[in-house]
């Protein structure tokens, strides 16, 4: 169980690292300040202090920013904190002097803030029930020091914050793997009506060549052409009825013989098949005949061309 609570608190740790820094790239690019300063804790999560519930007072230390100043502090607490550490927390900001003034130290002065645990406790429990629960520290800006806030934080607190950054990681990552499955099923569905479309293209293609090749062989045996039935007016017949074609159907044969074009072929689905037929040919006469015996069943059908209808 100690290693567990170990290697969670690590993850955590380095949870509120990942949080921390991505705030400060944010402060960066939309207001230039990498160092968190109080318009940063002017949230609900921070409470603000009052100045008569924290002692605060400016320390030397050679450090070059708070965090090695709360790191030498922490190693010896007795020598800058005027009370049982165990019983109070600190914060440090800083350094508050500034890096151009000439030093013959090298220390450089901090902002340190103490605060006893009991009052953090009491200020808690003072709070209105939705309040304390969505607070996650308490925060104090020393007078004329809006750059240096002082930020302190009771166990409570510490707990809610995690548990809110574990619940938006976890929220992110499911919303992530969501949004990968959602565009890979758009992906898939895009790559099989791609498909799909060249199938079919692919189906067309093939029923005009049919056509075409029907066509030849019928101009080929016929020793004459009906005057004003020309083959370009021929094969614009034969590309509707390739294109118009029913899915369960197939020719088998075309003849042309000079004042009527002859289809004939095989089909599932008949009444589809002639309702096709006219629909492509509509204003021209067609005689369509089907032999319904059977599946698929044959027919024939007779398309009056336009110049024998004006005769």
């Amino acid at each position: 169980m100690s290693l567990i609570h170990s290697l969670s608190s690590r993850a955590l740790d380095a949870l509120d690292i990942a949080f921390e820094a991505i705030g400060a790239l944010w402060r960066l690019s939309t207001r230039g300040v990498f160092t968190p300063d109080m318009k940063a804790y002017r949230r609900r999560q921070f409470y603000p202090l009052l100045s008569k519930d924290i002692l605060v007072q400016e320390i030397a230390l050679n450090a070059a920013n708070a965090g090695e100043a709360k790191n030498a502090l922490q190693l010896d607490p007795e020598r800058f904190l005027p009370m049982d550490p165990g019983s109070a927390s600190f914060a440090v900001a800083g350094p508050i002097d500034s890096p151009l003034i000439r030093r013959t130290q090298p220390e450089r002065t901090f902002v340190l803030g103490i605060v006893r645990n009991e009052t953090l406790t009491r200020i808690r429990a003072e709070l209105p029930t939705l309040r304390r629960g969505a607070t996650e520290g308490f925060v104090f800006a020393p007078a004329g020091r809006s750059d240096a806030p002082l930020v302190f934080e009771d166990r409570p607190g510490k707990r809610r914050r995690r548990v809110r950054r574990l619940a938006l990681t976890l929220a992110l990552v499911v919303f992530g793997i969501c949004a990968h499955d959602l565009f890979s099923s758009a992906e898939a569905r895009f790559d099989r009506l791609v498909a799909q479309a060249g199938e079919e293209r692919v189906v067309i293609e093939r029923r005009i060549r049919q056509a075409e090749l029907h066509l030849e062989q019928a101009t080929a045996s016929q020793n004459r052409t009906r005057p004003g039935r020309t083959l370009s007016s021929i094969q614009q017949d034969l590309d509707k009825i390739a294109l118009h074609q029913h899915p369960r159907s197939e020719l088998t044969r075309v003849h042309f013989d000079g004042a009527a074009l002859e289809v004939s072929g095989m089909s599932y689905e008949l009444d589809a098949t002639e309702l096709s037929l006219r629909r492509a040919f509509e204003g021209q006469s067609i005689s369509f005949v089907a032999d319904r015996a059977g599946a698929p069943s044959s027919y024939s059908a007779r398309l009056q061309t336009r110049t024998e209808a004006r005769e």
